[in-house]
């Protein structure tokens, strides 16, 4: 047995017999009950190893119970003095490490492998790797898309019209592997295809409308209820002459609205007569919330109320048609769901043949084979006959499939462990609902035990927990009455009243111009990270270093040991961006990370200053890159050797200042120079012959850059950066490296590896299984992903694809009444498992648990179901105590500091200032992008841009995809034919590529367009349509000013025609305007197309402004 002795809860677990099932909240030792009772059922001669089937979910569970089974039986075998007794657990302790203690996918490849001829596969299959499987999903739909176009598939002719495009079948072959892989998660794969016809009946309308009706009348009745308890105290209060009847009115008003909801016949009437339903607006209420008598100002916030009720209510409906309007959507979008399931059920028999050629099985097959296996009751027999004993680690992350394997398995004897509010993994087709049933069951027999005694965490920590869930999670949210079962109760053997829990706030976002991508400035790039400080990253470090600063209770030790780097987590909810800029930052604090978020090296110091001295080895001329190399290892110089050698040159270049200085200056400063310069020569020539990878590694061991690293603050993490450079360069020369670098960017992810004493950033879902002393939660505003909510296909269980209602003839979309439904599924599925997912989270914390929110929210238990955010299952006013001071957890410690010595000379600083900050020689070039477009030009100039893919201008917004269609529309036309020909050719390509475009195509328009005589003045020119292009101009050129550095520029030309030297280049507007107006708006755009067609050569160049709105033609250049 093990040394802590059970308590009486979880002794009566190990004790049970038959089919039972623990619900074990976190911390209360599930695992640890499932392996004693194991141990206890082997030491008592009640089971043997081989007569147990143990399934949990990881490799690394599995492995610890079968080691913790080997320790206790091997310490039996040694205290044993009965001979017969000895043997048997010896024979026992041999049959552990071959068991059946393992994964449900390793139980289910040994039945596969033992039954493969029953299975109809290879006897040595494998299974394929992730490529592998993707290239064979390709290939079968390839060949299936073909056979069915062949054969002339009705099914198929209805998929490729609505989703094939541009791109041919791409989108199309997306959507199938995607719900094949759906579908692959019910329990009867076949049985779910074929099945889905028989629900497109008008009993399932009506049970559609049914439920889309229920959460109506929901807030019609909480509409009613609040409003007639407002009423009430609205009616006494004009009965004692403080406040007018006019309030008493508004009430009754929703009142009635309220009831004419609930009495519809249906939510088709409840749309109707919501669509014409008139409210008188709410009184002015300005005195009301001024009011002295709280009990009158309080009566705002509850007219505030109303609305929000009415506005869920006209939600709800919002869209809905007539009955029958609707119920033809219903089948319309049957039809196309049905031919998708009949297409899928096609590419799952090809997909099923190619793998058996190849010999493979992909990883979930595993399961669906297994599961047809014991399907066949002489083989399901013979699988069962094996065990006498089923255990089941994590039985609430089972999906359909792994649920009938268990079910057909088990036997009498069942033991079950999990926690429904732990059931995290949904995005794998896992579903709490198993356990959930399976709990109400068994709770009627007597069957369902509770663990709810915690021995990891402090009370404080607990009480915090206990009441955020108290509020969120209840039967109606979340399937679970935590209040009543899940209440968890301290056991770790904390000093009493320890604990601490604290919520923090971030100040508000200040107002950020959004950059456009891949555009950044030389000042920048010289300023460290042009992103700045990130206000959570620099909350999550100040919270770090006041936890270092305090003591913590050690449960293993039992004594106050001090806070350490590796005690704390800050967990986030995935891997984004936001993971990312706290790591950021708190590498930049100095904090050690360990972390498999990303961040970029490219924005530390030491990184930036390898890259300086690569780019002056490429190039010798530059100032910036050979500023940074003599303040570098390489050279060896401070700020004032800098200083002092601008001061002896104050005019031209640096570059030239620091040759002079060398001719003509004999001191310690003109020595340093010139090893500098020799071993920046020995540099650039062994760079003509060593890769950059070479050269910097000769950086580091030949100059004492690697030592001072080393001896710097986190000296470790800044090596492991260069290290991480140098290994991005691969065999790159330095020019190729450095061009790299530009195009992508600069940016290199590196996943921070702090060590063992450093901060772990980890996701809540790789948290779950852990704890750690201290738990930094971050991101408690961010907002729930709604991706499942959106596209062509949304997926549910019962009903499989709810696609839209389609007209085939338009090629216009409608939402149905099943999305409705689904949506509202999908919303509450995704309330319950981010619940579920910040319970894992908040339970990690042994000692000290942080919260980070960048605003409160408001707390309403009925809505719950529809939260948008962590902080929406927060009741903040019952934590108002927990809040942290603006002060606390702040330190200073890595903050820049001014220090001043005496009272200042200000003579004497005038004259430092002006000796010291001489002009800049090259300040034009210092604002400059590096690289930009004709388009971001258009922008910075304050000119009307519009994108190539946005051509509408002084036009209607929903204008803007007709000038998108006349723009495909001319890509496909061909000029050498007639206009009328012309037409018909580019309309008809366009239709079959994007018929949403060609439905937006007027054809007398598009004949006229062609008729333009610019068009018929291309006959035998070579035409080169969307033409890319990547350009260097000089900055004067393209800004004007003084600057004369090179600006990289890219753009796309929408038509060039060449002939001999001459070169005609197009560019498609659609536009109202003049002219006069289109001319000057976009002469530099011209100019820089004219530009790209000379550098290619064509120095007769012509650029023309095609206006197709207007049928006028305007020559820029």
């Amino acid at each position: 047995m093990s040394k802590r002795g059970p308590t009486a809860q979880q002794r009566a677990a190990i004790e049970a017999r038959g089919e039972i099932l623990v619900s074990a909240s976190a911390g209360s030792g599930k695992t640890f009950v499932m392996i004693e009772k194991i141990i206890s059922l082997i030491l008592s001669g009640e089971a043997e190893v081989s007569s147990l089937l143990a399934v949990t979910f990881t490799n690394l569970a599995a492995e610890e119970m079968k080691e913790r089974l080997k320790k206790a039986v091997a310490s039996a075998v040694n205290s044993e003095t009965d001979g017969a007794r000895r043997s048997f657990l010896k024979a026992q302790l041999s049959e552990i490490g071959a068991s059946d203690i393992c994964t449900l996918h390793s139980f289910c490849s040994g039945v596969v492998r033992r039954y493969f001829y029953r299975a109809g596969v290879d006897a040595n299959f494998r299974i394929a790797e992730e490529e592998e499987a993707e290239k064979l999903k390709k290939r079968a739909a390839e060949g299936v898309f073909a056979e069915q176009l062949e054969n002339g598939s009705a099914d198929f002719s209805l998929l490729s019209g609505l989703f094939a495009g541009s791109r041919g079948f791409s989108k199309l072959e997306a959507l199938v592997t995607e719900a094949h892989a759906r579908a692959a998660e019910s329990g009867d794969f076949s049985a779910f295809l074929t099945g889905l016809r028989a629900k497109y009946t008008q009993e399932g309308f009506a049970r559609l409308a049914e439920e889309a009706f229920e959460p109506v009348r929901r807030r019609a009745r909480r509409l009613v209820g609040l409003a007639r308890e407002t009423k009430e105290k609205c009616d006494a209060f004009a009965l004692m002459g403080v406040l007018p009847e006019k309030f008493s009115e508004f009430c009754a008003s929703r009142i009635l609205f309220g009831e004419e909801v609930l009495q519809a016949e249906n939510v088709f009437a409840c749309a109707r007569l919501v669509a014409g339903a008139k409210l008188p607006n709410k009184p002015a209420s300005t005195r009301l919330r001024e009011n002295e008598d709280p009990e009158i100002a309080a009566l705002d916030e509850k007219f505030s109320s109303f609305k929000e009720e009415v506005d869920g209510i006209r939600k709800l409906v919002a869209g809905l048609g007539d009955e029958g309007e609707e119920f033809a959507k219903f089948l319309s979008s049957g039809e196309v769901a049905c031919a998708l399931a009949n297409l899928v059920s096609a590419f799952d028999e090809a997909y099923e043949a190619r793998k058996r050629r190849a010999g493979v099985l992909d990883f979930p097959d595993l399961e669906r084979k297994c599961l047809e296996l014991l399907r066949i009751p002489e083989v399901c027999e013979e699988v069962r006959s094996r065990y006498d004993y089923l255990f089941v680690d994590e039985y609430q992350d089972v999906n359909p499939v792994q649920e009938e394997i268990l079910s057909l398995v088990a036997g009498k004897n069942v033991f079950m462990v999990g926690d429904a509010k732990q059931s995290i993994y949904g995005f794998r087709g896992c579903s709490a609902e198993f356990f959930s049933r399976k709990y109400a069951r068994l709770s009627k027999e007597g069957r369902a035990l509770l663990l709810n005694g915690n021995f990891r965490s402090a009370p404080g920590v607990l009480a915090a927990v206990n009441a955020i869930f108290c509020e969120a999670m209840t039967e109606e949210t979340a399937s679970v009455d935590y209040r009543s079962t899940s209440m968890m109760q301290a056991l770790g053997g904390y000093p009493e009243g320890s604990g601490r829990v604290r919520f923090h706030f971030l100040p508000e976002k200040e107002a950020q111009e959004k950059k456009e991508r891949d555009v950044y400035s030389v000042i920048e790039h010289l300023g460290g990270d042009p992103r700045g400080e990130n206000a959570e990253g620099a909350k999550i470090a100040e919270i770090v270093f006041s936890e270092l600063s305090k003591n913590r209770f050690d449960l293993a030790t039992g004594e106050t040991v001090k806070t350490q780097f590796k005690d704390i987590a800050v967990l986030t909810r995935n891997k984004t961006a936001r993971a990312e800029r706290i790591v950021d930052e708190l590498v930049r604090r100095g904090i050690p990370v360990t972390s498999s978020a990303e961040y970029n090296i490219c924005d530390y110091p030491e990184v930036k200053t390898m890259i300086e001295i690569l780019k002056f080895i490429d190039n010798a001329a530059q100032d910036i890159p050979l500023a940074a190399s003599l303040k570098s290892a390489v050279g060896g110089l401070d700020d004032e050797d800098l200083a002092k050698i601008r001061l002896y040159t104050p005019d031209g270049d640096f570059v030239s200042a620091c040759e002079r200085y060398g001719r003509e200056v004999s001191d310690g400063l003109s020595e340093k120079l010139h090893k500098f310069s020799a071993f920046a020569e020995k540099l650039r020539l062994l760079a003509g012959v060593r890769s950059a990878a070479e050269i910097m590694a000769a950086v580091l061991a030949e100059t004492d850059m690697q030592i001072r690293l080393l001896a710097s603050p986190c000296g470790e993490e800044k090596l492991r950066r260069v290290m991480r450079l140098i290994a991005e360069s691969g065999d790159l020369t330095v020019p190729e490296f450095l061009e790299k670098l530009k195009n992508g960017g600069y940016r290199v992810g590196f996943s921070e590896s702090g060590g063992e004493n450093a901060v772990r950033v980890m996701t809540m879902h790789a948290s779950k299984g852990l704890e750690f002393p201290v738990v930094i939660v971050a991101g408690m505003n961010d907002r729930f992903s709604a991706e499942d909510m959106k596209g062509d296909i949304l997926y549910d269980r019962e009903w499989g694809f709810a696609m839209h209602a389609y007209d085939t003839e338009t090629f216009r979309s409608f939402e149905t009444l099943l999305r409705s439904v689904v949506k509202n599924r999908l919303q509450k599925k995704r309330s319950e498992e981010e619940m579920r997912l910040l319970y894992v989270a908040l339970t990690r914390a042994q000692e000290s648990l942080h919260l980070i929110f960048s605003s409160e929210r408001s707390f309403d238990g009925e809505h719950v179901a529809g939260a948008a955010c962590f902080a929406d299952f927060i009741r903040f006013e019952k934590f108002k105590d927990l809040y942290a001071d603006a002060q606390e957890g702040e330190f200073s410690s890595f903050a820049e500091r001014d220090l001043i010595l005496g009272a200042p000379d200000e003579e004497a600083a005038r004259e430092v200032r002006k000796r010291y900050r001489m002009p800049y020689a090259h300040a034009a070039s210092l604002g400059l992008p590096v690289k930009t477009s004709a388009s971001e030009l258009l922008r910075e100039r304050g000119e009307p841009y519009y994108p190539e893919h946005e051509l509408v201008q002084s036009l209607p917004a929903a204008d803007t995809e007709t000038g998108t269609a006349y723009h495909a529309f001319l890509e496909l036309a061909d000029f050498s034919a007639p206009p009328a020909e012309a037409c018909a050719g580019a309309l008809h390509r366009l239709s079959l590529q994007r018929p949403d475009l060609a439905a937006r195509i007027d054809e007398n328009k598009a004949r006229s367009v062609l008729s333009m005589p610019v068009f018929a003045s291309l006959q035998g020119f070579e035409l080169f349509r969307e033409r890319e292009f990547l350009l260097s101009l000089p900055a004067n050129e393209v800004f004007g000013g003084s600057a004369e550095d090179e600006i990289l520029l890219q753009g796309v030309i929408d038509l060039m025609a060449v002939k001999g030297d001459r070169c005609v280049i197009l560019d498609y507007k659609y536009s109202s305007h003049t002219k006069e107006r289109l001319s000057a708006d976009y002469a530099l755009q011209l100019k820089i197309y004219a530009a790209a067609a000379r550098r290619a050569g064509f120095e007769n160049a012509e650029a023309y402004l095609v206006n197709i709105l207007r049928e006028e033609v305007v020559r820029a250049i």
